[in-house]
């Protein structure tokens, strides 16, 4: 800040009026608050693939309830894969979702785009999570996977 003698003096002492203004702790603190704010999230731990699968799915009057997973072998595939497992659904028809975590949403969509359905077979993707659902009866399965991929 320049003055009427040429001299450049900080922004806390004015030599015009002899007071110190006020400090810049105030704003310095809230910038570390959303900071902090904005790391506390990516370091919480990862939910794992069971806890981001719905346990219950109604669809219809019809409904279906999630067996105990059991791991997917992703050896020697796309390095964009995470983790896996699989889901028996008990209900009305055999229901089997496989559920593959990826890197990124993009790389599940690209999974997505990628598969080449068959009868009694499903793809879908939510988020970065690939599904490939099997059906034995084929009036569920839509059903079952519409159900599936609205619950939370």
């Amino acid at each position: 800040m320049l003055h009427g003698s040429g001299r450049v003096t900080s922004r806390r002492f004015s030599p015009a009026t002899g007071f110190r203004l006020p400090s810049r702790f105030p704003r310095n603190l809230s910038v570390a608050t959303v900071v902090c704010f904005l790391l506390v999230p990516a370091c919480a731990p990862k939910a794992t693939i069971e806890e981001r699968i719905p346990t219950t799915v109604q669809a219809g009057g019809l409904k279906w309830t999630r067996g105990a997973a059991q791991p997917l072998t992703l050896e020697g595939l796309n390095k964009n894969f995470r983790q896996g497992a699989s889901f028996v659904y008990a209900g009305m028809g055999g229901i089997t979702v496989h559920v593959v975590e990826m890197k990124s949403e993009a790389s599940a969509f690209d999974a997505l785009q990628g598969w080449r359905t068959t009868p009694g077979m499903a793809p879908a993707q939510k988020g970065n999570l690939f599904f490939v659902v099997n059906f034995e009866q084929p009036d569920t399965g839509p059903q079952f996977l519409a159900a599936f991929l609205k619950s939370p």
